[in-house]
């Protein structure tokens, strides 16, 4: 198992919870309690390892986190869109129960990224993706093609029962 640590000294919250590379995958654990410059500079460090790594696959644990408003959310949420847009898939691991009931009452919007229960959870997610095989050409083809006679009969079928 290949394991790298990358922590940046001039940054306190990155100094104790750091950036980890396991196999292939950042880990990046964010810190509790942190404060908008503090997450300015911990999402700088994320966007930075990933580009200039290249790495491809990011897990950022929230099991530190105790509470999350809506705000920080959205930082965390942008942050992962920007880590997609780089090319990494992005997981999110350890939400608490607390901050998962608070983020639903506050109608957090969940749909733009994966989540997992923890670390080990959310690693073997990337390991189930990798063993996909990748649709070919034909099969992607096929699908779309099968969705257009699928419409197609969904339209005829409206047209009868009119």
């Amino acid at each position: 198992m290949h394991h790298e640590t990358l922590a940046e000294n001039s940054n306190r919250s990155l100094t104790n919870h750091g950036l980890h590379v396991v196999n292939d995958t950042l880990i990046a654990t964010a810190p509790d309690g942190f404060d908008d410059s503090e997450f300015m500079q911990f999402k700088n460090a994320l966007l930075s390892r990933v580009h200039r790594g290249g790495m491809r696959q990011v897990v950022i644990d929230v099991s530190p986190v105790l509470f999350l408003d809506s705000g920080t959310f959205e930082l965390l949420s942008s942050t992962a869109k920007m880590l997609n847009l780089l090319g990494a898939k992005v997981v999110f691991s350890g939400f608490q129960p607390g901050v998962v009931a608070a983020l639903i009452e506050l109608e957090a919007d969940f749909d733009c990224f994966t989540t997992a229960l923890g670390l080990a959870a959310a690693m073997e997610l990337f390991a189930s993706t990798a063993t996909e095989p990748d649709p070919s050409p034909d099969d992607a083809a096929t699908t779309e093609q099968n969705s257009s006679q699928a419409e197609q009969l969904a339209t005829a079928e409206n047209a009868n029962v009119l």
